[in-house]
């Protein structure tokens, strides 16, 4: 398992997809932490944007902001979301 780690982001930022599998990771582990709560819709320059189905839904996930960007960070290891960012219609 070793040898994926060190081969696979080398290989994904060679084809110019690394940023692309880093976002991909973050918006996964948010929504394993939402179990439901919300939805995640991106990932982008430190900002995870979520969709709330209900003000009340919006209150919560804006109550428990820190709470969710700290634990991002820990599963990523690094300080990688600095704000989360909750719409509250798709467009």
């Amino acid at each position: 398992m070793e040898k994926i780690d060190r081969i696979l982001p080398r290989a994904l930022k060679k084809k110019g997809l690394l940023s692309i599998a880093g976002s991909a990771q973050i918006c996964f582990y948010a929504d394993e932490w939402a179990s439901k709560r919300f939805e995640t819709i991106s990932f982008c320059n430190g900002v995870l944007k979520v969709f709330a189905k209900s003000p009340s839904a919006a209150s919560e996930i804006q109550m428990l902001e820190e709470e969710l960007i700290q634990y991002l960070n820990e599963k990523l290891g690094r300080k990688s979301v600095r704000k989360i960012k909750i719409v509250t219609n798709k467009l």
